[in-house]
């Protein structure tokens, strides 16, 4: 069956989607663009479109299958905010 993505605010050690990941059985090391869509609640269209216009995360295909990697998904959220696209300010400490 499905195991539902988690919401973007969990509390978790590294980050939400990782530990999510590696809680699956087996380990989920792939997200479609549905889940990606649903994950950072926008339309499947515009994950497609920013696919298109090389905007978001690194994507793999598998066949004629588009994938996104839950580790390049990390990634890209660590370094720019997948609501605007634009980088993230560190936190001043």
């Amino acid at each position: 069956g499905s195991t539902a993505l988690p919401n973007r605010d969990e509390p978790c050690n590294d980050h939400p989607l990782l530990c999510w990941a590696a809680e699956t059985d087996p380990p989920r090391l792939y997200l479609t663009p549905k889940e990606l869509a649903g994950y950072w609640n926008m339309s499947v269209s515009t994950i497609n479109n920013w696919r298109h216009q090389g905007i978001g995360p690194n994507y793999t295909k598998i066949g004629f299958r588009v994938v996104y990697s839950v580790q390049e998904i990390v990634d890209y959220e660590r370094t720019l905010d997948p609501a605007t696209n634009q980088p993230i300010k560190p936190d001043k400490k």
